[in-house]
């Protein structure tokens, strides 16, 4: 048979209809370089952005992104200029290394005030403990102090609230991160429901609030922190607050169960928003600012132990729910859960039969107080229910 040569292997580039120009590096054409969709004087994406410019540079390509040429989601979205920690820095410098050029990278910033429909938003009490600069000054002109507490109210990712600052005596209406009281020191938090309002409508509610809410205006007995909050919650349409907050009893006397959603994971945290008869929790019990709660060991230890309120860092934290106030002293709860710790050895630690949840219905029931409520154990309860089932 007569020689034949090596098949010759063709390229998209050979292809009649695949053919495509060969290029060396990929071409990034920004926004600027379409003629439907950005209709502003744009420079071409190989210049330099000028210093202020609103435009934006992408970290990933490097390509022209014209604000006019992205079509605005609603809410409405404002680009800020850089900031003046960012101002020095190009997008290579700011992602960790590179030749420094001089794309700017601006702030793109959600107005909630532009979110004229309504939604569903959570609305969260924390509750703080006086300080002890606040307490003092009130003891010096009242000896009977009504409360021990200051409360904020938090809806739409702050946490709002009036009152006094000792300090410089000026009483107004305050905005903070939530649980970040520069005076108080934060002790629990307690889900009130959710607002049905546009976020623009609670913007505006709370605005509205600054003219009722003064200097001139403040009563510790009658319009304080704690009124504030009650007000504000009655306007979201939410739960009124608990009326523990208002008593004269010490707050150390007071009994918490502090509830957590198991683990850290998100998809713990979204079952439980979903179903919370059936959620995963975990539970403790605060009482004389410890938080006691039961687990399991490898040997045959006692599973009881305390860490600091709200300091589980092992599952994510919900809400605290008061118990009540029991009549026993420090030292009579000390002698119960030493007594205890005996009773609840790590190795008789049983997820569904007894767990965290059964201790401390059992360490409420000692101190004379409410039982815990009973969808934080329902799921266990389910499932030891059907397990015997099995067996029987």
């Amino acid at each position: 048979r007569p020689s034949v040569a090596p098949p010759t292997i063709r390229g998209a580039a050979d292809h009649p209809r695949r053919s495509r120009p060969a290029v060396g590096l990929p071409t990034i054409r920004g926004t600027a370089d379409h003629p439907r969709r950005c209709r502003s004087r744009c420079s071409p994406p190989s210049a330099a952005l000028p210093s202020g410019s609103s435009r934006l540079a992408c970290v990933r390509t490097r390509a022209c992104v014209c604000p006019m040429a992205v079509r605005a989601p609603a809410p409405k979205v404002k680009i800020r200029a850089p900031s003046a920690r960012t101002a020095g820095c190009s997008t290579r410098q700011l992602c960790g290394g590179g030749e420094a050029e001089d794309y700017l990278v601006s702030t793109v910033v959600v107005d909630l005030a532009d979110m004229c429909e309504a939604t569903m938003e959570p609305v969260f009490l924390h509750v703080y403990d006086l300080s002890q600069q606040s307490l003092d000054y009130w003891r010096a002109r009242m000896p009977k102090l009504a409360c021990p507490y200051y409360v904020a109210v938090e809806v739409l990712g702050d946490e709002h609230s009036f009152g006094m600052d000792v300090i410089h005596g000026q009483a107004e209406v305050t905005a903070n991160k939530p649980r970040k009281n520069p005076e108080h020191r934060y002790r629990s938090t307690l889900s009130m429901g959710y607002a049905s309002l546009a976020p623009s409508q609670i913007l505006r509610m709370i605005e509205g609030m600054d003219p009722d809410w003064n200097h001139n205006t403040f009563n510790l007995h009658s319009r304080s922190s704690h009124h504030f909050a009650e007000s504000l919650c009655s306007q979201l349409g939410v739960a009124p607050l608990p009326s523990w907050i208002y008593d004269n009893v010490s707050s150390e006397a007071k009994v918490f169960l502090r509830v957590y959603n198991l683990g850290q994971t998100f998809l713990t945290r979204w079952h439980n928003s979903l179903a919370k008869s059936y959620g995963a929790f975990h539970t403790g019990v605060e009482i004389y600012g410890k938080e006691w709660c039961f687990g399991s060991t490898q040997d045959d230890s006692s599973g009881v132990c305390w860490i600091p309120p709200g300091g589980c860092d092992q599952h994510d934290f919900r809400e605290s729910l008061y118990m009540g106030s029991t009549k026993l002293s420090e030292q009579e709860v000390e002698r119960v859960l030493v007594f205890m710790m005996t009773e609840w050895p790590g190795s008789s630690y049983d997820m569904l039969r007894r767990n965290c949840h059964n201790f401390s219905e059992a360490l409420c029931e000692r101190l004379g107080i409410a039982r815990p409520p009973a969808w934080v154990n329902e799921l266990a309860t389910t499932l030891a229910g059907g397990r015997a089932d099995v067996q029987e």
